[in-house]
């Protein structure tokens, strides 16, 4: 309404009457239409006829007037054998501005005319409201249309800065929302690369855990084997002594010989001590343990050296067919770290065929469920895996593990990115959700369910010859 603040009030605060409200001519014809039975006509508000049949009575007009006034009832009269009068106040804006007067010609019902009379008086009134609204329409109508060019005008050049103004806010915006939605990617592309090197680290660590074992009796082997090489070349130095004292004994004289076989006799006294001091039986069998050790410990290294080639494999754009049973006890041997000391690992494995996969992202399905069911049983409890071949040529995998499960309300948020259950600090909460993507990619699902038994159950459809 502040463009059209200048159109004149007169309309609404002047008084209407009936000669505004209600059209005469229309007005008489719609009430000539009640039949043969009665007669009808409207009153002005001083009694004067204004349209119908009706004509004012001194008889009753005074008193009806009169009632009407105090009280704004109907009115009704009986002025003669056929003559049963009903009055209703028309009214405005809650004052009265005419009278409805309804006439019975011939014998009526007096309720029956009370009746109609109300009906007539709120038909007359609903077409005065009508005609009120007409012409307040068609005057606000008008005095718009009326208004300048000038006016007109400034109110474009107003709505014109306006839309540039929110044009420009607009732009603003837009940038701004850019902006925020390049930083929460950029967040994002960090929390992805931390929870990378999280479980880079984790790997690292149960890795290197596996290795120290055995490099750590290898490097011990090799020190006492290194303590044992000391004696032994001194026992060969003495021996070497020896033999070149029976090499020259044959052409010396006899003087001289029989030196020599002095020297001799003490030196073969030497080495049967430094033999009965290191103990030459225990050495020898010490040195064939040692070596023996020695090599099933770089042997294992060599194990695990491979297991982890395997679980990183470099294939990632190429799909190819896979052992799930190998991928799994790869992926176990890689995660032989983080297994408690009272935890069981029971397989479960049927004869399945091999999937057309990636299978360094298949790895990664895996380390995740096997890593999530060994946080959850911590230090004891069991974990089964098992795989089974479904009807529609899928392969199923199971992890199941009898830790404390998952709350109910939790489960629809598991596969979320960024949602965890662990502590500050302890996860990020990306694993579970890069594992639904790596088997969505692949064309396969992946859900979890609380077991009735207690623990959590995740299981994995991984289609046989769809691929990634």
């Amino acid at each position: 309404m502040a463009a059209n603040m200048h159109i004149e009030n007169e309309d609404f605060d002047r008084e209407y009457g009936l000669e505004d409200l209600l059209p005469r001519q229309r007005t008489a014809e719609w009430l000539d239409a009640l039949g043969g039975r009665w007669t009808a006509g409207v009153l002005q508000r001083d009694g004067a006829p204004y349209c119908g049949t009706v004509r004012r009575s001194d008889e009753w007009m005074p008193e009806a007037l009169r009632v009407l006034g105090a009280t704004e009832a109907c009115f009704h009269t009986h002025s003669g054998p056929a003559a049963e009068t009903v009055i209703h106040p028309l009214r405005h804006e809650l004052e009265t501005i005419g009278y409805l007067v309804l006439q019975a010609i011939q014998p009526a019902d007096q309720d029956a005319t009370i009746r109609l009379g109300a009906f007539v008086a709120r038909a007359v009134e609903g077409m005065m409201q009508l005609t009120y609204r007409t012409r307040m329409t068609s005057g606000l109508h008008g005095r718009v249309v009326e208004d300048s060019f000038a006016r007109l005008t400034e109110k474009t050049r107003q709505l014109q800065s306006s839309e540039e103004k929110y044009r420009h806010l607009a732009q603003r915006l837009e940038m701004e929302v850019q902006r925020q939605t390049e930083e929460i990617e950029a967040a994002q592309l960090v929390m992805f690369q931390q929870e990378k090197l999280a479980s880079i680290g984790r790997l690292s660590a149960g890795v290197a855990h596996e290795i120290n074992n055995p490099i750590g009796f290898v490097i011990s082997n090799l020190n006492s084997l290194h303590g044992i090489c000391e004696d032994l070349l001194q026992l060969l130095e003495r021996h070497d002594r020896l033999a070149a004292l029976v090499a020259c004994d044959g052409g010396a004289e006899e003087e001289t010989g029989r030196g020599d076989m002095v020297r001799l006799a003490a030196l073969v006294r030497e080495i049967a001590a430094l033999r009965e001091d290191l103990d030459i039986d225990y050495l020898k069998a010490d040195l064939q343990a040692l070596i023996d050790e020695s090599l099933e410990g770089a042997q294992r290294v060599r194990t695990i050296v491979r297991q982890l080639t395997d679980f990183a494999h470099p294939s990632i754009e190429t799909a190819e067919s896979a052992d799930i049973h190998h991928c799994l006890d790869t992926t176990l041997s890689i995660l032989a770290g983080e297994v408690g000391p009272e935890v069981t690992v029971r397989k479960a494995y049927q004869p399945v065929p091999a999937v057309l996969c990636h299978l360094r992202a298949l790895n990664q399905v895996f380390f995740h469920l096997l890593r999530n069911a060994l946080q959850a049983v911590g230090r004891r409890g069991t974990i089964t895996l098992s795989t089974r071949l479904t009807d529609d040529s899928c392969v199923e995998v199971d992890v199941a593990d009898d830790g404390p499960g998952i709350p109910p309300e939790q489960l629809p948020r598991i596969f979320d990115p960024f949602f965890t259950t662990r502590d500050v600090g302890q996860g990020a909460g990306l694993g579970l959700h890069l594992a639904y993507n790596i088997m969505q990619q692949h064309g396969g699902v992946i859900h979890a369910a609380n077991r009735p038994e207690g623990g959590c159950r995740f299981r994995v459809h991984i289609p046989v010859h769809r691929g990634a």
